[in-house]
């Protein structure tokens, strides 16, 4: 009898063993699952080939047009054509993760109210019915190159919408003034990025989702700040991330946006009239301004001191600001002349 009990008690010991071991793999796995971005490829950065032209999004793969064709910018482009951070069709602009990013129209002057472009992806793993998801993209409004600089116009109902398929180009997604994240405020800023977050419930087993503007244009605000007849609103967009995990977005963008040995540099106030400011840890070599096609408009050697930039003179608008630094480091940034 002893030698029985002895027996039971080691088979229940294995058991206890085991069954905390299952509790742990089970907890580990859960969490692994919890905290990740169900979005692949988010920040636009691996590729099948690179682009070197417009409507190239399908190879940001597994991105896809789901309406019309949206485009892809990557450093890799060598033509400088869809290249980051100049691109010779939709200006300068600084990826907000990286060296890719997508852009593609968000309102389009149309009879139907309804010419837009859309991208879309297939989640890493279905939405959980029930469970509640923290969702972040970031974007920025375009302006200047040669695709798109007739009108300086912003819009509103910048968005993302969970969908339980895939699109396409002749299968298109719905413009039906329904969308789970937007932004209700006209997104203006064309020098930093703009972050649209949120939480989604899930009530169904989304397996996709789609980005852009899902609102016809009467429910839409349009800005046109310089008065063109024919308006087209045009957007890049970045680092999009969905979690059941409430600081993952968060965490996995700030990671992300760690850039070793990047020159820190305060440029204020800006927009500015008269005079930018500048405060930088490293000494400045060189300091050129660019307007947003990226014609060179002024260029400074500072032997001394380069600490404020004069711009009374430049008209109003969107310029680049490119400053080369003693150890060669460039460093780039938008600034708005009032």
């Amino acid at each position: 009898m002893s030698s029985y009990k002895s027996h039971l008690n080691q088979f229940r010991m294995k058991a206890s063993v085991f069954t905390t071991t299952l509790f742990f793999i089970a907890a580990f796995f859960g969490a692994t699952v919890k905290g990740q971005n169900l979005v692949p490829n988010p920040s636009f950065e691996e590729y099948t080939e690179c682009p070197d032209d417009q409507f190239d999004i399908d190879l940001a793969f597994p991105w896809t047009s789901y309406r019309n064709t949206p485009d892809y910018f990557h450093s890799c482009d060598i033509t400088g054509t869809v290249s980051t951070p100049w691109s010779s069709l939709n200006g300068y602009q600084v990826p907000f993760d990286g060296e890719g990013m997508a852009g593609f129209i968000t309102a389009l002057f149309s009879p139907d109210g309804n010419a837009r472009e859309i991208l879309g992806v297939e989640l890493t793993e279905p939405l959980t019915v029930g469970e509640e998801y923290y969702v972040s993209f970031q974007t920025n409004r375009a302006f200047g190159g040669g695709a798109h600089s007739n009108c300086d116009c912003a819009i509103n109902n910048i968005g993302l919408k969970f969908t339980t398929r895939a699109y396409d180009i002749n299968d298109v997604i719905a413009i039906n003034n329904n969308a789970d994240i937007y932004t209700q405020e006209v997104v203006t800023d064309s020098v930093g990025w703009t972050e649209v977050s949120g939480t989604f419930t899930a009530d169904s087993a989304y397996s996709h989702l789609a980005l852009g503007v899902f609102f016809t244009d009467e429910f839409n605000t349009l800005e046109n700040y310089n008065n063109e007849p024919f308006y087209k609103t045009y957007y890049f967009f970045d680092g999009i991330c969905v979690s059941a995990d409430p600081d993952y977005c968060e965490d996995f963008l700030s990671n992300d946006q760690i850039v070793p040995n990047k020159p820190q540099v305060k440029l204020y106030p800006n927009p500015s009239k008269n005079l930018l400011r500048l405060d930088a840890q490293e000494k400045i070599s060189k300091i050129e301004i660019y307007d947003i096609l990226g014609k060179a408009i002024k260029s400074y050697s500072c032997q001394d001191d380069c600490s404020t930039i004069a711009i009374k003179e430049l008209s109003k608008g969107t310029y680049l600001l490119s400053i080369t630094f003693q150890n060669n480091v460039v460093w780039n940034s938008k600034f708005i002349k009032d």
